[in-house]
């Protein structure tokens, strides 16, 4: 929980200072989005959204689990979100969707966490918590990872 409180206010303080930033330097909002818009950046927003929700979710399941594995979990996924729009902003794009699979890689451990309790095999995580991990995994690995990602990785070698 700790780590939550230290890092998670850093992961919006990153963005808050470097996305404007990196506008200031040159980069268009639509750079920033590598070139997703439209609908798809509508429905990007609104996974986001749902995203952060399902994480507090599955922070607050996790709440008591003081394991490595979830210390794991959560240093990788916040970390990387706290590296992501500095390293963005410098213009290092390979380093930067390293960062991300980094938070994809937290947002796993965590699932395997949610899905594999330490406590008894009776003590099961709801369907709510499950499907909640299981978004978080989603949203980080597939929209931010692979689909911004890759366009960003595209974007950046044409220029």
């Amino acid at each position: 929980m700790v780590l939550n409180l230290v890092l998670g206010p850093l992961v919006i303080w990153s963005y808050v200072r470097e996305l404007p930033g990196a506008m200031a330097d040159g980069a268009t909002l639509d750079d920033l989005w590598a070139g997703i818009g439209g609908w798809t950046r509508r429905l990007t927003n609104v996974s986001i959204a749902l995203a952060a929700v399902a994480y507090l979710v599955v922070l607050w399941h996790l709440r008591n689990d003081r394991s490595l594995l979830v210390l794991l979990g959560y240093a990788l996924f916040l970390g990387g979100a706290v590296l992501w729009a500095p390293l963005l902003r410098r213009g290092w794009p390979r380093t930067t969707v390293l960062v991300l699979t980094l938070t994809s890689i937290g947002a796993a451990v965590l699932l395997r966490r949610v899905l594999v309790p330490e406590q008894t095999a009776s003590s099961s995580s709801s369907p709510l918590v499950v499907g909640a991990a299981t978004y978080v995994l989603f949203h980080v690995f597939a929209l931010d990872n692979l689909h911004w990602g890759i366009r960003h990785l595209q974007r950046t070698a044409a220029m």
